[in-house]
């Protein structure tokens, strides 16, 4: 079966930071899989996790060098097959022709607002997320560059994600907490290191 081209929707960028400019243009694969196909050899097709079951796009948009690699990124919010308005917006990248998730957040569709994404320096972003805590949408500086390596970076589907979310927010913490006392922002009581074990055992 071959590809079938279903909008002539695209996007345009220098990806990989080469000076030329690249396009990705939607495509549908066998098995109603969606991917980006670029237009350039030794760059990756981009496949959108098939889990997904996305129909399509909400978001697409090219966001510019957000890390200072010289190539652009892009980000992309899928039009999922369920009926949760919580969904998750990816920042990808071109690293060495191969396609990864640079950063991921939640969203909720019925709050997306411009600008999504937007650039404070080389590797620091600005973003207009989910808080699940709240149960609203906030701007939020991050450094994706900083953080540890996230399920979502092996496997980017929003089911397993949230399987393992409290877990990866545990770590998270963890690792905020021990940067905090390296730096001298906290005394050594305020917190435990039976705690921290504990949750480092249960995740490793």
């Amino acid at each position: 079966m071959k590809a079938l081209i279903i909008s002539l929707q695209l996007i345009v960028g220098d990806f990989d930071g080469d000076g030329k400019t690249e396009r990705l243009r939607l495509m549908l694969l066998p098995d109603s899989v969606l991917a980006l196909v670029p237009d350039k050899q030794g760059i990756d097709t981009f496949i959108v996790d098939p889990a997904m079951q996305a129909k399509g796009f909400l978001y697409l948009r090219n966001e510019g060098d957000l890390n200072g690699d010289g190539g652009h990124e892009f980000s992309y919010i899928p039009d999922a097959a369920d009926y949760s308005n919580i969904n998750t917006c990816f920042i990808i990248s071109l690293q060495h022709g191969k396609w990864t998730v640079w950063y991921d957040f939640e969203v909720m569709e019925t709050e997306l607002k411009l600008p999504l994404i937007t650039k404070i320096d080389n590797g620091r972003i600005k973003i207009w997320r989910y808080n699940a805590e709240m149960g609203e949408m906030e701007y939020v500086t991050v450094a994706p560059d900083q953080r540890i390596p996230r399920l979502t970076d092996i496997r980017h589907g929003r089911v397993f994600r949230r399987k393992y979310n409290s877990l990866l927010d545990d770590v998270d913490k963890i690792f905020i907490i021990m940067s905090r006392y390296e730096h001298g922002y906290i005394s050594p009581g305020s917190f435990s290191f039976v705690g921290i074990h504990g949750m480092l055992h249960e995740f490793l």
